[in-house]
């Protein structure tokens, strides 16, 4: 795949399969095999079915999720994003009550790309600024 197709098949993957919840886009976008490296994550991701799982959980807690994608940049088989990531916090996530509150964070991540699918990812997000607008940890 060139560096091009790489790139929209990310696009993709965040705009559609993320933010609207499509998970026939993600099954079509990550490997059965995906694996997800993330400190912190609060759930184990080790493929591609997981995955579809912590994107429920996440559009669960935050249903009117929004993933802009700020930067994307690929070389070879590496595509990088950093996107900003917006909604309202009306139900549980992970274990957090619903706070009603208006959520706007960043997060960036690294994916390797193999046979036009997104085969693992490095992902590094605002948690401290997410805890803390959802009241889940006290103000500064």
């Amino acid at each position: 795949m060139s560096v091009e197709e790489n790139k929209a098949i990310v696009r993709r993957y965040i705009e559609i399969g993320w933010s609207k919840g499509d998970m026939d886009v993600v099954r079509e976008s990550v490997a059965p095999n995906y694996l997800r490296h993330q400190p912190n994550m609060m759930m184990q991701v080790e493929t591609g079915e997981a995955l579809t799982t912590l994107i429920g959980a996440y559009r669960a807690g935050v249903p009117d999720l929004h993933i802009e994608i700020e930067h994307l940049v690929a070389e070879n088989d590496r595509v990088v994003t950093r996107v900003r990531i917006t909604g309202t916090h009306t139900g549980d996530l992970a274990g957090i009550p619903p706070s009603n509150r208006s959520v706007d964070f960043t997060a960036s991540d690294i994916f390797k790309m193999a046979g036009g699918r997104i085969l693992e990812s490095w992902h590094n997000v605002d948690d401290y600024g997410l805890l803390l607008q959802v009241g889940a940890l006290p103000p500064q």
